[in-house]
């Protein structure tokens, strides 16, 4: 293996790194709810989608959806994320992470598990990844107590 090669391999390593951090960002603003640190992840332009609640353009309607669930809906968030797959491609990424996130919900009154994947594409904004879309699919909201599963 070349210099070359191996500068090439070590980059992209960092740049899956940089993307890893990034979401553990994300987790620990959602989760502590420090919305201008969540903001500051956010593309200019990005897109956030998330099935039932809505798809949202921008900072100002991310911000917004994440004020309405952040804030006004769960008291607590505590997000996992597992099962990562990044790949990069020069200043442009892609990733998956699969999320179970145990939650309050105020205005149900109740406990929940949230479940699901995120489907992510990241850009390089002046050498520091950012989130450009985030689209949520969301596979269940569950009561605690009763779980997903229904007879």
């Amino acid at each position: 293996m070349g210099v070359e090669e191996l500068e090439a391999r070590i980059k992209n390593l960092e740049d899956i790194e940089a993307i890893r951090r990034l979401k553990g960002k994300f987790a620990y603003f959602a989760d502590t709810k420090n919305l201008q640190g969540f903001m500051s992840l956010v593309a200019d332009d990005a897109v956030w989608e998330f099935g039932p609640w809505g798809r949202y353009e921008g900072k100002e309607e991310i911000l917004r959806f994440s004020r309405d669930v952040t804030l006004d809906t769960y008291s607590f968030m505590l997000h996992h994320f597992y099962n990562v797959s990044i790949d990069v491609k020069g200043d442009t990424a892609t990733g998956i992470w699969y999320f179970l996130v145990p939650a309050t919900n105020r205005k149900e009154e109740r406990a929940e598990w949230l479940g699901g994947m995120y489907k992510e594409t990241y850009i390089r904004v002046n050498g520091e990844w950012k989130f450009k879309e985030v689209i949520g699919d969301i596979k269940f909201v569950a009561p605690y107590n009763e779980g997903w599963f229904k007879k």
